[in-house]
């Protein structure tokens, strides 16, 4: 494997990490968005995930109509799968009595399949939905020219920021389409060009260490504090740059201190490569070990986070070498083979 393949694997491994901790933290602190980690890690954990796949996707993605077929099952597939298990999870943690939720289907099935289709954030993985989405901007790019895709990539973000924001059609998760799909096309950008950028990218990323960490300590899911005497529209420009920015730095600092260690602390960074091989297996599953907060009841704050954590990402390796023991559950689960 190649420096820059395990480069990859070790983002995303940073980045899946980075993901069950912000769940931990949101589902046992009330005030969550108060909380300075959770806040850090929101602030660039799924554009990172994006930016890294839109990384690997150059060369990998063809634009043919097969490759699209097979990210279609890869992920919208699972998508669906995970959806209706967490409805018979939701069901049988109901019928125990307990009242701790992630996804509510109090409203039956076929609300939650038509509360999907209106917003694949609500009572799904969203991400695998929007990734694939990603996928298809660019498999209409390619077919415009292959030679400049990224270009089309881009006149298709504006369009779909026109249908988004000028037309009001919000469904179909094309408003996180609008959000992601950038960092998505930066990503595929980089890994196209690397070898013309790669200097100018460092450079970026080394000052974007220092710059993070403060754009980060502002970042907030509903935007910065208003400034006094700014009109709405330019505060929520401001707020929309800030995001957007703290996002991109994000990123860089996160490439290059990795690359940095990967380089020259390769061994040390083994757990987060293997947990790089397995992002899909955690995101799936971890949400499900989300729900023993219930055991710890009267634990302080800071140690139950840390507990919750441990005991959903365990949680999900432990179940995914059961699953891995039948080739036909692998298969259908996550779209691999064993």
């Amino acid at each position: 494997m190649s420096e820059r393949n395990v480069l990859l694997d070790v983002l995303k491994g940073f980045a899946i990490f980075l993901v069950v901790m912000g769940h931990a933290i949101q589902y046992n602190q009330v005030d969550f968005d108060t909380n300075p980690v959770f806040r850090f890690i929101y602030s660039f954990h799924m554009p990172l995930f994006m930016f890294v796949s839109g990384f690997v996707s150059y060369k990998s993605f063809d634009g043919s109509k097969t490759k699209l077929l097979k990210r279609f099952k890869a992920l919208i597939i699972p998508f669906w799968i995970w959806f209706f298990i967490s409805y018979l999870f939701y069901s049988l943690y109901k019928f125990t009595g307990n009242s701790f939720e992630i996804y509510n289907f109090d409203n039956g099935l076929l609300s939650g399949i038509i509360e999907v289709l209106k917003s694949p954030d609500n009572k799904s993985l969203w991400f695998l939905w929007v990734l694939f989405l990603n996928y298809l901007v660019l498999f209409v790019s390619m077919k415009f020219n292959k030679r400049f895709e990224e270009v089309f990539m881009i006149v298709c973000l504006i369009v779909l920021y026109f249908i988004n924001y000028i037309i009001g059609f919000k469904y179909l998760g094309i408003g996180l389409l609008c959000w992601y799909l950038p960092f998505y096309v930066m990503g595929y950008i980089c890994n196209k060009y690397i070898e013309k950028i790669h200097k100018p990218l460092y450079f970026i990323g080394y000052i974007s260490l220092i710059l993070f960490p403060v754009l980060a300590f502002y970042w907030s899911r509903v935007g910065i504090t208003p400034l006094a005497g700014l009109a709405p529209a330019l505060q929520g420009l401001i707020s929309f740059c800030h995001r957007f920015v703290t996002g991109i730095t994000g990123i860089l600092a996160s490439y290059v201190l990795f690359g940095w260690l990967v380089s020259h602390f390769p061994k040390r960074m083994i757990a987060l490569d293997r947990l790089g091989g397995i992002t899909l297996e955690v995101y799936c599953m971890h949400y499900y070990f989300l729900y023993l907060i219930v055991l710890l009841s009267g634990v302080v704050l800071p140690v139950k986070i840390v507990l919750t954590f441990i005991f959903a990402l365990t949680g999900s390796i432990i179940l995914k070498k059961i699953i891995y023991r039948s080739p036909k559950a692998t298969r259908l689960l996550f779209n691999k083979k064993i």
